[in-house]
């Protein structure tokens, strides 16, 4: 808050100098108008055109300033960076070597170097860097413990991250970025009781930390422990009423719950205040669509592609709610509309094979799934699907092959390939062995048992398949 008066009429005079600033140097470059600048001039000029992301403005003012001021090692670090930024790194290193002994205090210097490594993707490098900051008499100690815990994390290194993560957090518990990548490294490494302890300390002491309830809330999601999540995503809520992402996470916990109706009214009351918002309006039409409230679903979507015609994933679901409503020209369309859109994203197409599927049209989701499969795609999900679509192709022997490699041959652990492998076992009379890898599936986790009803509804009335899967659902 400012003080009195005079304050913000010296912020209006820094601001009218700068424009005038601005509009000298471009009168200088465009009509050779002549001008003086000082290197913190041209470092502010170079600065300003990076913010507005302007590459020539940029370059030229470097350029410059390197003429007026070739021996100055702040202008040298910053031609350094905009290199790096051209991908010019070896180049940039260089120059930074030969700066090194003018610099070698200056925590610029080692933040500049560091940066240029992580594009480069040496992480240790990086990190050695960025440690040197520690040493330095450099104030923003909580950026550097969180750049640190960000490149472990970059690594994988989950537990180095979470340890130089909680560093930066020690600085600025309100630091939401932060606290995501906490969330994220603890759910990486199977710790979200750990994290969930974690976010309840820093709540202890800070209880109006909206972000901290936020990313409890996820932690209690993704264990499934919803009531909780709900009463943390309340509270974040409270704090915090317009956050959107706060508001998505409460529509998905209220649907985890299976109260529809409110996680509809959550969304239609933001969309009532943000009418514009097209992806809060996709969300509303996927969500009717769970409910299999088709025309409704259909209107949110076409709502949505009024904002942005290109939204692939509203072509998508307004492609799903027609081939439910067995308008399967439509539905189709909708699909190539979508994968024209999407230029290639993989969740798009993957999610495309899936509707593909449900027109029956299995070729056309085999050849995608194949593609992605090829591609590495998110393997499990990938091979699943795919299981599906060869085996409704009648591609049984296929489709065996390629969930027994995956699980016998790529140690491929993940409980869906065994509940896909006994559904076709069971489907194609093999029936003692399909029951035995029913069991082995259901004994790990029954909870996502509903695989096999893909291959064929009719096990929903298998006596001995039912009396199974209650045995270990009880």
């Amino acid at each position: 808050m400012l003080d009195n008066e005079d304050d913000f009429f010296d912020f209006e005079d820094e601001d009218n100098e700068f424009d005038e600033l601005v509009s000298k140097f471009e009168r200088y470059v465009n009509e050779g108008e002549p001008a003086f600048f000082d290197s913190q001039d041209i470092l502010d000029l170079i600065d300003y055109y990076s913010g507005w992301m302007d590459k020539e403005m940029v370059n030229k003012a470097l350029e410059i300033g390197l003429q007026y001021y070739p021996d100055s090692s702040e202008l040298l670090l910053k031609k350094a960076e905009l290199l790096a930024n051209q991908s010019y790194t070896l180049e940039a290193l260089k120059l930074l070597d030969q700066l090194e002994p003018q610099l070698k205090y200056d925590p610029n210097f080692y933040l500049t170097r560091g940066d240029i490594y992580s594009q480069m993707g040496l992480s240790e490098q990086s990190i050695s860097e960025y440690k040197k900051l520690l040493d330095l008499d450099y104030p923003n100690k909580e950026f550097v413990y969180s750049i640190i815990g960000t490149e472990y994390m970059m690594q994988d290194k989950f537990e180095e991250a979470i340890f130089y993560l909680k560093k930066s957090i020690e600085y600025n518990a309100d630091n939401g970025s932060v606290l995501y990548k906490l969330y994220f490294c603890y759910s990486e490494i199977n710790k979200l009781n750990t994290c969930i302890d974690y976010f309840k300390k820093i709540l202890d002491e800070h209880p109006f930390n909206s972000d901290a309830w936020l990313y409890l809330a996820f932690s209690y999601y993704d264990i499934k422990d919803y009531e909780n999540a709900f009463e943390s995503i309340n509270f974040a809520q409270a704090i915090n009423p317009s956050d959107l992402l706060i508001i998505l996470k409460k529509s998905d916990i209220l649907k985890a719950m299976r109260r529809y109706d409110e996680a509809i009214d959550l969304l239609k009351e933001t969309i009532d205040k943000e009418p514009q918002n097209a992806y809060m309006t996709t969300v509303l039409g996927e969500t009717l669509l769970e409910v299999s409230d088709y025309e409704r679903s259909i209107y949110y979507f076409h709502k949505s592609l009024y904002i942005n015609s290109k939204d692939s994933r509203s072509w998508l679901g307004l492609g799903e709610c027609y081939a439910h409503l067995s308008q399967d020209s439509e539905a189709i369309s909708c699909i190539q509309q979508a994968i024209i859109n999407s230029q290639n994203d993989p969740t798009i197409l993957f999610n495309a094979s899936k509707i593909y599927i449900l027109l029956e049209l299995y070729e056309e989701a085999v050849n995608i799934l194949k593609d992605l499969f090829n591609k590495g795609y998110d393997k499990t999900e990938v091979v699943v699907w795919l299981s599906i679509a060869l085996e409704k192709s009648g591609y049984v022997t296929e489709a065996v092959d390629l969930l027994t490699d995956q699980i016998y041959n790529q140690h491929n652990n993940a409980i869906e390939l065994q509940y896909c492998l006994a559904g076709i076992l069971l489907l194609y009379q093999y029936r003692q062995e399909g029951l035995a890898t029913l069991e082995k599936a259901l004994q790990i986790d029954s909870s996502k048992h509903d695989l096999i009803y893909e291959f064929s509804v009719f096990f929903e009335d298998d006596t001995e398949i039912q009396q199974l899967i209650q045995q270990y659902n009880a």
